[in-house]
């Protein structure tokens, strides 16, 4: 699985790669990312590769990466930087 954090003036994108056999996994990163996020879309592309992609404010999406790192892997702590 990967991530790609891409950022704006004003919005920011967050665009999580994954395979088929990886779903679940993907399924749980995105639900924390928009949990997180007041006003994001989210986009699902794909079949065997999965290509989710994230859309929304700048100002709160260091803490969807933040999220989504941490549910990705819960034994690390990650914060968003301010």
């Amino acid at each position: 699985m990967k991530i790609i954090y891409q950022q704006g003036n004003k919005q920011a994108s967050l665009i999580l790669t994954a395979s088929l056999f990886d779903f679940p996994r993907l399924v749980r990163v995105a639900s924390a990312a928009l949990n997180v996020v007041p006003g994001a879309v989210a986009e699902t592309t794909g079949m065997f590769c999965l290509r989710t992609t994230i859309t929304g404010p700048a100002s709160f999406m260091n803490e969807a990466l933040a999220a989504a790192l941490s549910a990705l892997y819960p034994s690390s702590r990650y914060t968003a930087s301010r």
